[in-house]
């Protein structure tokens, strides 16, 4: 007699279970990817809106024609990506506008509310937008199955000149890299130093009591410096190495005569039978209350000693700084002044015995040296700002950096002709009024 076997419908259950569990999991996965994008997405809208907003606003600050405010705004975010895509601004997106520093809210200046408000100041609201409606939207990419075909971000940021109590004057220490590496942004950074020095001379930035000097460096600083100032440094020793090859500190402009021997030029580019030693420093001198045309004589010799002169020798970063710290601490100026230095380099101590090699042994030794220097700037209470941008040889960004001091910011110049906009951020930055975020 055969027997029946009745199968159970058990396994055919646990297994629908597990596909419905796992096409859950699924779900939920793609959903958390394409929700990750969108933060991602939302987080780069909100970074592109502020700098867009505050670019807009310097702009208004500086009392620019609406035209220039907005195309400051739409420049600024085109060179940010949303996902990779740069970002475009409508020029409805950016909003010239007025904010009530009483009620914290937008008004439009043409239509100000009534009663008007008495207490305002110029602002500008951009808007950044990944929406169907302006033809770019995010993308999903798993959630299309559940019939998500896109997600929308709107984000706004509104930004404007903040008042600011008359600041406390400023000792600007500018100390300029003049080693050989720095060669190719010699021109430009030299007359980007002009322009800060010429800035602050202007009605718009100047406070009683600010004061300037400028040294630019070499391994040739440490030989002239220590030699004829610091004589507790001892004896330098390779002083008779650099003399007859002066750098940029110890002489002016080099040249060459007939018979190719390197002489020195005066001010002016011309053969200096003399060959006088004049280095391209300047004591600290104080801008003159009563011209706002022309700068002070002793600084302005500086600066045209920098613009004749030549980069030439090996960099050493820590007598640049301690040079400027010396003059800073030495300097009676008003006793509430903020001492700063400006350090302008690309970022490469070395010393001629590595052969030019940057990160030789000798080097190690040069960059101490320098975080030492900014140490001790650091412990008197000395602002550290540092610009580096790229020299002859190459770039060390991060070490540049981290000579930074007490709030001091660090900028990036990737061409030596964007050596003056961040001139100009550091002395927005350190100004009475800023533009600043108000929404």
């Amino acid at each position: 007699m055969s027997k029946l076997r009745c199968t159970s419908s058990e396994d055919g259950a646990v297994l629908l279970l597990v596909v419905i569990v796992l096409m859950a999991l699924l779900a939920m996965a793609a959903l958390a990817i394409d929700l990750g994008v969108f933060y991602v997405a939302v987080q780069q809208a909100h970074n592109t809106a502020d700098a867009a907003s505050l670019a807009a606003a310097g702009q208004q600050q500086a009392h620019k024609p609406n035209s220039i405010v907005k195309q400051a705004a739409i420049e600024t975010a085109h060179a940010n990506t949303i996902l990779g895509d740069p970002v475009v601004l409508l020029d409805s997106d950016i909003e010239i506008r007025a904010w009530d520093l009483d009620t914290r809210t937008l008004f439009d200046p043409n239509n100000p509310p009534d009663p008007a408000p008495t207490n305002w100041i110029p602002a500008v609201r951009v808007t950044v937008r990944r929406t169907q409606d302006s033809g770019n939207p995010v993308p999903t990419f798993f959630a299309k199955t559940m019939g998500i075909d896109f997600l929308e971000v709107t984000r706004s940021a509104t930004a404007g000149p903040v008042p600011g109590e008359v600041r406390d004057p400023l000792e600007w220490g500018i100390v300029h890299d003049a080693s050989s590496s720095f060669q190719a942004a010699w021109d430009d950074a030299t007359e980007a130093v002009r322009t800060l020095m010429d800035l602050i001379n202007t009605e718009k930035y100047w406070t009683a009591g600010d004061a300037a000097a400028v040294v630019a460096f070499n391994s040739a600083l440490d030989d002239y410096w220590m030699k004829t100032h610091r004589p507790a440094y001892g004896e330098p020793t390779y002083y008779d190495l650099y003399k007859p090859y002066p750098g940029a500190n110890t002489g002016i402009k080099n040249t060459t005569d007939l018979r190719g021997r390197p002489v020195k030029t005066n001010e002016g580019g011309f053969f200096d039978p003399g060959g006088l030693v004049r280095p391209m420093t300047s004591d600290f001198t104080e801008f003159d209350s009563d011209d706002r045309e022309n700068l002070p004589d002793d600084l302005d010799t500086a600066l045209n000693l920098l613009k004749n002169g030549e980069a030439w020798g090996d960099t050493d970063t820590a007598v640049g700084l301690n040079y400027m710290i010396d003059q800073l601490l030495d300097y009676e100026g008003a006793d509430n002044a903020q001492k700063v230095i400006v350090l302008i380099s690309d970022g490469l101590p070395h010393d001629w015995r590595d052969g030019g090699n940057p990160t030789g042994p000798y080097t190690g030794a040069k960059r101490a040296d320098a975080i030492e220097a900014a140490d001790r700037a650091g412990e008197a209470g000395i602002m550290i700002f540092t610009i580096t941008l790229e020299g002859s040889t190459g770039v060390a960004y991060d070490f540049n950096e981290s000579l930074c001091r007490n709030g001091g910011l660090a900028f990036r110049a990737n061409y030596a002709s964007e050596l003056e906009p961040r001139l100009r951020e550091i002395l927005e930055s350190l100004a009475g009024d800023h533009p600043a975020l108000l929404q």
